[in-house]
């Protein structure tokens, strides 16, 4: 019997004939104004991109998403990743052997999360939190949705059983916090209340997605949603036992309604009590480590990963070794070495000129220009190469400008000021004496390299 080729088995250049889930597709139109249609398609192994040219519009009507599919065509590589051009596709109906061959899985069953449960369960000293948690799986049909249940359709934890997989790993990873946190701050945390509240935090997804015939949000899961569903199971279930604590069933309600931590993101309120806060941060890393798992699971011997949606980037794939080689130092050659902190913040004394500030960016530029406005006063890139004879050169026009004070004589136009007609020239001739217009000329260039 042939091999099943799956998304994680078919190899560039084989020819494709096997069974999907239609997870997404697209049509969109060449520059040419030819149709295609750009489909994603997945088994429980993986994803994989289709791109169908032939008869698009026609091909994208017969098609519905989450349903399964007979794809034959080629595969190739496009971008460094596996892409079959598909000759040929066929919408299926779902079955029961197409149903376990195609929709993804945890990779733990589901008697395995259920003693993993039950040990947590029995470990809750009060007696009221104990039986409420007795009460939320006897009710009507939450026993079995629940450990079969995803926890979503294409973020984290998307595959059957993932809810029951998400929901222990918060359960065992708060039971470790509520330790170290009450060791700093004893009595901070209520353990019982953080555990139920964590079994709680995501129930209402039981009711919010379907899985009968692929991973979809139901009816009632879109215009709700779990967190409001989630609370309508609990109150169910505090029905059924007398005499609970009415400030505690608020506590696991907010529990509830402030898991996603923020309104941005659903929450119905803010998280205000301990439990809360520790629930929310450690939902979202959970969310977050899974996604980052699958992500590189599908890159499988790629350095990287395909680039994600959800983080906005690739990631490094650390269990494959780095495909560029590290260059060794030449035998002889010194390698560089870090400057010491002491000459390195004296460094930006000698360096300040290189790049002035724009103040003093604009008063160079000024000078340079002399009010004329001619392009010889504009700095040009040939130019540039100059700024090395600047810290060494200015020290030989600088004597001059000492002179300055001698020329100083400006109380000597003081009495100038007695021909009162006179003085309207006289700011013109004050130029003159200055040193600084005769040997402008010559630090010209050197000065200006200052510029940038």
């Amino acid at each position: 019997m042939t091999e099943r080729q799956t998304t994680q088995s078919v190899q560039p250049g084989d020819a494709l004939n096997t069974t999907f889930v239609l997870l997404e597709k697209s049509l969109a139109t060449t520059k040419t104004g030819n149709d295609y249609l750009t489909l994603k398609l997945a088994d429980k192994d993986g994803t994989l991109d289709g791109k169908l040219w032939d008869d698009a519009a026609v091909i994208d009507a017969q098609l519905h998403v989450q349903t399964p599919v007979q794809v034959e065509g080629a595969v190739s590589i496009y971008r460094e990743k596996k892409q079959v051009t598909i000759h040929r596709i066929v919408q299926l109906e779902w079955s029961d052997e197409l149903f376990a061959l195609l929709l993804p899985e945890s990779q733990f069953s589901k008697e395995h999360l259920q003693s993993r449960f039950k040990m947590l369960l029995r470990s809750l000293e009060d007696p009221q939190i104990s039986a409420l948690a007795s009460e939320i799986f006897a009710l009507p049909g939450v026993a079995e949705t629940y450990f079969m249940a995803p926890a979503a359709k294409m973020m984290h934890h998307a595959y059957l059983r993932g809810l029951a997989e998400h929901t222990l790993s918060i359960m065992e990873i708060c039971d470790n916090l509520v330790e170290h946190y009450n060791a700093q701050f004893p009595g901070l945390i209520n353990r019982d209340v953080l555990l139920l509240g964590a079994l709680l935090h995501d129930i209402g997804k039981i009711i919010e997605y379907t899985y009968q015939a692929g991973i979809d949000l139901t009816r009632r899961g879109r215009l709700v949603g779990h967190l409001v569903l989630g609370t309508e199971i609990l109150n169910r279930a505090i029905q059924n036992v007398p005499g609970f604590p009415q400030d505690t069933a608020d506590q696991l309600r907010h529990l509830i309604a402030s898991h996603h931590g923020e309104f941005e993101k659903g929450a119905s309120v803010l998280p205000l009590t301990p439990e809360a806060v520790l629930l929310h941060h450690v939902d979202y890393l959970d969310s977050e480590m899974n996604s980052v798992g699958k992500l590189l699971e599908d890159a499988g011997d790629s350095e990287w990963s395909e680039f994600s949606r959800k983080f906005g980037r690739r990631l490094l794939n650390t269990k494959v070794p780095s495909s560029e080689a590290t260059p060794e130092p030449v035998a002889g050659q010194p390698t560089e070495t870090p400057e010491p902190e002491e000459e390195a913040s004296k460094r930006p004394e000698k360096d300040e000129p290189e790049e002035p500030d724009d103040g003093e960016m604009m008063e160079a530029y000024d000078e340079e220009l002399d009010g004329s406005g001619d392009e010889e006063g504009f700095v040009h890139e040939g130019e540039l190469p100059e700024p090395e004879p600047e810290p060494e050169p200015e020290p030989e026009p600088e004597p001059e400008p000492e002179p300055e004070p001698e020329p100083e004589p400006e109380p000597e136009p003081e009495p100038e000021p007695e021909p009162e007609p006179e003085p309207e020239p006289e700011p013109e001739p004050e130029p003159e004496p200055e040193p600084e217009p005769e040997p402008e000329p010559e630090p010209k260039k050197p000065r200006m390299p200052t510029l940038f």
